[in-house]
């Protein structure tokens, strides 16, 4: 039919069973059409570290397959058929105009999306080259770019198409910090030097913060009247961010206490801790390090709830070993207050809290009481050597071979 002309097209439309035979054709089109229709409106399968470039991806593919579909509907040959039933008052045209009528939709749909997304491609850059120090200056003008789309796109400015736009530019961002942390997977948190690991992990936590509040600076700048305003479930759009960060503030946890105590066994805990019962905890504290380091789980997979479980068991295994310790520590000095070595191991006692901060680590009495103890020992010691005086002072004992001035001298110093 691709080269009928009007008058064969309508000698055409008169006879009914080729009619028929159109109409069975047209039928078949708008059965496949309707399927590519229903497959475009499934949900889309992704995963959850889909970024922003996945997005385009996706809709350049789609404008590309409906504008195929669009030149097929334009050809010679479904036009003729299209224009033979309307001389033939056909009533599936009306069902045609329909699918038609979607189709058109679905590719214009595609296409301006494509156009915009494809703007934001370049904004989008830092999000995947840069490290989260230097993508933190790039955040403004990805968001403002996010939000002229939003307010210009005659297709992209729901809320629902722009919220999960920018969950993938949340997603890209915590893929990029992972790359960041292992060295694109070169290596592990437990590999690394641990101060420079814990930098990286500082550097992520203030993307998020850097993030949240670029997103606040441009739903807050004056939008067009009349157009919906910038504004989306925050839950919605940084939550897994926040999950992730609170997993790294975590794991920044589990290095503190791991390093801290390995400071304080290194110095044989300030000499509060002696002799098989420092062997002892130092043992059980290697022993509880297990139970967190060097697993083979991702540590960096927020979702992963074994690191949550294992965090959960190190921190009340360490404060057992804490409790444990203190109450040694305790036994041990605990006769010393009342002794004339009291202010020495009192003087230890403050250089462990303020130079180790043993006090945050292990629970030790109150220092006030240690104190009372001690005063109350030197209250003793100067009322005795005050009735010692008085008894001696007019018949003081005088040391062999001093003279008896002399002897005075010396007894009273």
């Amino acid at each position: 039919m691709e080269d009928y002309d009007t008058e064969e097209l309508r000698e055409l439309a008169a006879d009914s069973e080729k009619v028929s035979s159109l109409e069975e054709r047209v039928k078949g089109w708008i059965k496949k059409l309707d399927e590519i229709l229903k497959e475009s409106e499934q949900i889309r399968r992704e995963n959850d570290s889909s970024g922003p470039q996945d997005e385009l991806e996706y809709w350049k593919k789609r404008a590309a397959r409906f504008s195929q579909i669009v030149d097929q509907v334009k050809s010679s040959e479904v036009q003729n058929t299209i224009l033979c039933l309307k001389m033939a008052y056909s009533k599936i045209l009306k069902e045609w105009k329909e699918t038609d009528k979607k189709i058109t939709y679905c590719n214009n749909e595609a296409k301006d999306n494509a156009k915009f997304i494809q703007a934001l491609e370049s904004k989008c850059h830092s999000l995947y080259l840069d490290d989260p120090v230097n993508m933190k200056k790039s955040l403004l003008g990805l968001l403002q770019t996010v939000r002229l789309i939003h307010s210009v796109s005659q297709f992209y400015n729901t809320s629902e198409r722009t919220s999960a736009l920018m969950v993938k530019i949340t997603n890209q961002m915590i893929e990029t910090c992972k790359e960041y942390i292992t060295c694109r997977g070169h290596d592990s948190i437990w590999s690394q030097d641990r101060e420079s690991v814990k930098e990286k992990l500082d550097h992520c936590i203030a993307l998020n913060r850097v993030y949240r509040r670029t997103y606040s600076v441009v739903k807050s700048q004056p939008f067009v009247p009349g157009q919906e305003p910038f504004n989306f479930s925050e839950n919605y759009v940084f939550g897994k961010f926040d999950a992730f960060c609170r997993r790294l503030s975590k794991i920044i946890s589990t290095f503190e206490l791991i390093d801290d105590y390995s400071g304080l066994f290194k110095k044989r805990m300030e000499g509060l801790l002696l002799g098989d019962d420092l062997e002892e905890a130092i043992q059980r504290f290697e022993e509880i390090k297990l139970t967190v380091v060097n697993k083979p789980y991702d540590y960096l997979d927020q979702r992963n709830s074994e690191f949550d479980n294992d965090f959960k068991s190190f921190l009340a295994l360490m404060e057992e070993l804490k409790e444990t310790i203190a109450e040694t520590i305790e036994k041990t000095f605990d006769c010393v207050w009342e002794t004339a070595q009291g202010i020495q191991f009192l003087t230890k006692f403050e250089k462990s809290n303020s130079i180790s901060k043993i006090s945050e680590k292990i629970p030790l009495a109150r220092m006030d009481i240690k104190y009372d103890r001690i005063l109350k020992h030197c209250d003793r010691e100067v009322d005795r050597i005050i009735k010692m005086f008085k008894k001696q002072k007019d018949d003081p004992p005088i040391p062999q071979m001093f003279p008896p001035i002399s002897g005075i001298v010396i007894n009273n110093r």
